[in-house]
C-alpha cells in the first residue's frame, strides 16, 4: 500500500541580488550587498525571497532554509511572456543570459528594517520605457548554459570514491540537487523580485534491514552492500516550461552510502539517490555480498518518480530474497503524519 502525502511545498530561501552589467564603467554592488550607483536615472533589479518555517528533513542543499557559503545560482532575465533574452540598459549593450551570482555568507543588505541575505554579481537595470521582464533562475549555477530551455542536469556522480569502503566517500547529493524559480514582469515601478525555489529532481531513499541468513552487522557493515537503478542521469531542464528532456542512454545510477559513526563504529543502512524525474515502473537492484551468499536481488514498483518528490522504501534483505516492507511517497521538504505501507510482499531474484 502506498502512502501519498504530496504538497506542492516550494523551497523558499533568503537572499538578496542586485544584477549588475557594466555600464561605461564598471558598476558593482558594494561590499555590503547594497545596489551600486543607477546610471542616468536607471532602476535596479533586486532579488530577494523569504525564510518558510517548513519541515526541512528531506532538503539536500541546504539546512533550515540557508545556503552555504559559495553557493552559486544562474539566472536568465527575458522580455516579458517570452524567451528572447533581455539586453541590460548600458551603453555597451550585454545579454542577461547566465548570469552567476555567489553566496556571500554573513553579508546582508538591509532596506526598511527587513534583513535579506545576499548573493553578489552583477547588477541588472530595468527597461527605462517602462517594460517588463521575466527573472528564471536556477541553481546549481553550469558555466556553459546558454539556452534557458535546455539547462543541462547530470546525476550520474551520486558520490566520489569506491563503495568498497564507504567511510571515505563523498556525497554528492549537494551538488546535483537541481532547483527552479521564475518571477514574471518586473518594472521599474516593482523592482523587486522574490524567488521561491522548489526541488525539481526526484530524491530516493533506501533503509535496508537485515533478514534471513543476514545479520544487522551486515547491512550496517558490508562494504560489497549496493543500491542502483538503471535510468536515464543526463538530461536538459526548461526553466520556461518546467520540462526535462532525457538525453544519453540508460546506465546504472548508484545511491550513496549514508554513513552514521557513533565513537568509533560507522554502519551504513541507509542509501541515497537524486534522479531524474520519470514514468513507468523501475526496478531496484540490491547487491549482497556476504559469508554466505552472493547476490544481486531487485524488486519493481510501478509507482511514477514525479519531480519533487521523496520515494522511501523500506526493504528487508538476506542473501536469497528482497522484501519490500513499505513504500512512502512524499513531499521532498514535507514529511507525512503517517507511514503505512504492504507487509510480506516478496520480491525474488
Amino acid at each position: 500500500m502506498i502512502n501519498r502525502n504530496k504538497r506542492t511545498v516550494p523551497f523558499l530561501v533568503s537572499l538578496v541580488s542586485v544584477l549588475t552589467v557594466l555600464m561605461l564603467t564598471a558598476c558593482t554592488a558594494e561590499g555590503d550587498g547594497t545596489p551600486g550607483p543607477s546610471p542616468d536615472g536607471l532602476v535596479p533589479l533586486r532579488i530577494t525571497a523569504a525564510t518558510a518555517d517548513v519541515s526541512m528533513q528531506q532538503t539536500t542543499r541546504a539546512d533550515n532554509s540557508t545556503w552555504d557559503a559559495a553557493d552559486q545560482i544562474g539566472v536568465f532575465c527575458t522580455n516579458t511572456a517570452t524567451t528572447t533574452v533581455y539586453t541590460n540598459q548600458a551603453a555597451t549593450p550585454t545579454p542577461c543570459t547566465n548570469l552567476a551570482y555567489t553566496f556571500n555568507d554573513g553579508t546582508n543588505y538591509e532596506t526598511s528594517g527587513s534583513d535579506y541575505r545576499a548573493f553578489t554579481g552583477p547588477t541588472v537595470y530595468l527597461p527605462a520605457n517602462g517594460a517588463g521582464i521575466d527573472v528564471y533562475a536556477y541553481y546549481p549555477y553550469r558555466s556553459g548554459a546558454t539556452d534557458l530551455t535546455a539547462i543541462p542536469v547530470d546525476v550520474s556522480t551520486q558520490f566520489e570514491g569506491s563503495l568498497s569502503d564507504p567511510t571515505n566517500l563523498e556525497p554528492k547529493l549537494k551538488e546535483i540537487d537541481f532547483m527552479g524559480a521564475k518571477v514574471e514582469d518586473r518594472k521599474f515601478n516593482a523592482s523587486e523580485a522574490q524567488l521561491l525555489f522548489s526541488h525539481k529532481l526526484v530524491k530516493l531513499v533506501f533503509n535496508l534491514t537485515a533478514g534471513g541468513t543476514l545479520t544487522a552487522n551486515d547491512i550496517g557493515k558490508n562494504p560489497k552492500l549496493e543500491v542502483f537503478i538503471n535510468d536515464y542521469n543526463t538530461g536538459t531542464y526548461n526553466l520556461n516550461t518546467s520540462a526535462f528532456t532525457s538525453t544519453g542512454s540508460k546506465a546504472n545510477i548508484y545511491a550513496c552510502p549514508i554513513v552514521t559513526t557513533v565513537g568509533a563504529v560507522s554502519t551504513w543502512s541507509r542509501f541515497e539517490a537524486i534522479v531524474l524525474p520519470t514514468t513507468g515502473s523501475h526496478t531496484v537492484n540490491i547487491k549482497v555480498s556476504d559469508d554466505n551468499d552472493t547476490g544481486t536481488f531487485s524488486f519493481t514498483t510501478d509507482v511514477a518518480f514525479d519531480a519533487g518528490n521523496a520515494y522511501e522504501f523500506n526493504v528487508i534483505v538476506d542473501g536469497r530474497e528482497v522484501k519490500l516492507n513499505s513504500v512512502t511517497i512524499k513531499d521532498w521538504l514535507v514529511a507525512p503524519d503517517v507511514k503505512t505501507g504492504d507487509k510480506g510482499i516478496e520480491f525474488r531474484p
